[in-house]
Protein backbone atom coordinates (compact mmCIF):
# COMPACT_ATOMS: atom_id res chain seq x y z
CA UNK A 1 0.00 0.00 0.00
CA UNK A 2 1.35 3.58 -1.08
CA UNK A 3 1.76 6.02 2.38
CA UNK A 4 2.29 9.40 1.41
CA UNK A 5 3.65 11.29 4.40
CA UNK A 6 6.32 14.19 5.41
CA UNK A 7 8.69 15.05 7.75
CA UNK A 8 8.67 18.08 10.63
CA UNK A 9 9.83 19.56 13.23
CA UNK A 10 6.88 19.94 15.47
CA UNK A 11 3.52 17.62 15.36
CA UNK A 12 1.85 21.10 14.74
CA UNK A 13 3.66 22.11 11.54
CA UNK A 14 1.52 22.08 8.30
CA UNK A 15 1.49 20.22 5.49
CA UNK A 16 3.06 20.73 2.29
CA UNK A 17 0.28 20.47 -0.51
CA UNK A 18 -0.68 17.24 -0.99
CA UNK A 19 0.86 16.49 -4.23
CA UNK A 20 3.71 17.42 -2.93
CA UNK A 21 3.94 14.62 -0.08
CA UNK A 22 6.32 11.75 -0.41
CA UNK A 23 4.97 8.45 -0.99
CA UNK A 24 6.65 4.80 0.42
CA UNK A 25 5.01 1.02 -0.47
CA UNK A 26 4.93 -0.28 2.69
CA UNK A 27 2.47 -2.70 5.01
CA UNK A 28 1.80 0.11 7.82
CA UNK A 29 3.29 3.27 9.24
CA UNK A 30 5.49 1.61 11.21
CA UNK A 31 6.64 -0.54 8.00
CA UNK A 32 7.27 2.91 6.01
CA UNK A 33 9.54 4.12 8.94
CA UNK A 34 11.27 1.34 9.05
CA UNK A 35 12.04 1.15 5.30
CA UNK A 36 12.60 4.75 5.25
CA UNK A 37 15.60 4.45 8.33
CA UNK A 38 17.03 1.47 6.50
CA UNK A 39 17.12 3.03 2.87
CA UNK A 40 18.97 6.02 5.13
CA UNK A 41 16.33 8.76 3.89
CA UNK A 42 15.07 10.10 7.37
CA UNK A 43 15.75 13.64 7.82
CA UNK A 44 18.72 15.01 9.55
CA UNK A 45 18.26 14.98 13.62
CA UNK A 46 15.40 12.85 12.86
CA UNK A 47 15.14 11.49 16.69
CA UNK A 48 13.58 14.78 17.20
CA UNK A 49 11.37 14.88 14.18
CA UNK A 50 7.79 13.82 13.83
CA UNK A 51 6.36 11.91 10.32
CA UNK A 52 2.82 12.30 9.17
CA UNK A 53 0.71 9.71 6.69
CA UNK A 54 -1.90 11.27 4.69
CA UNK A 55 -4.83 8.88 7.23
CA UNK A 56 -8.05 8.92 5.28
CA UNK A 57 -10.47 8.70 2.16
CA UNK A 58 -13.76 10.33 1.67
CA UNK A 59 -16.75 9.34 -0.02
CA UNK A 60 -15.60 11.28 -3.19
CA UNK A 61 -12.40 9.64 -2.91
CA UNK A 62 -10.36 12.84 -1.66
CA UNK A 63 -7.75 12.13 0.80
CA UNK A 64 -7.60 13.57 4.01
CA UNK A 65 -6.23 14.23 7.48
CA UNK A 66 -2.74 13.16 8.72
CA UNK A 67 -1.96 10.09 11.46
CA UNK A 68 1.24 11.44 12.97
CA UNK A 69 4.00 9.36 14.80
CA UNK A 70 7.44 10.72 16.43
CA UNK A 71 10.37 8.94 14.59
CA UNK A 72 12.41 8.11 17.54
CA UNK A 73 9.21 6.62 19.65
CA UNK A 74 8.69 4.40 16.68
CA UNK A 75 12.58 3.33 16.25
CA UNK A 76 13.85 3.59 19.20
CA UNK A 77 10.98 0.75 20.44
CA UNK A 78 11.90 -1.16 17.11
CA UNK A 79 14.58 -3.43 18.45
CA UNK A 80 17.71 -3.30 16.89
CA UNK A 81 18.45 -2.28 13.34
CA UNK A 82 20.65 -3.18 10.60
Amino acid sequence: MPYRYFFSSQITDPSPPVEELSAIEAESPVAAIKQLADQGLLPDSWEGKWIHFLEWTSKNGTKHGFYSLRLSDVLNNAGPRQ
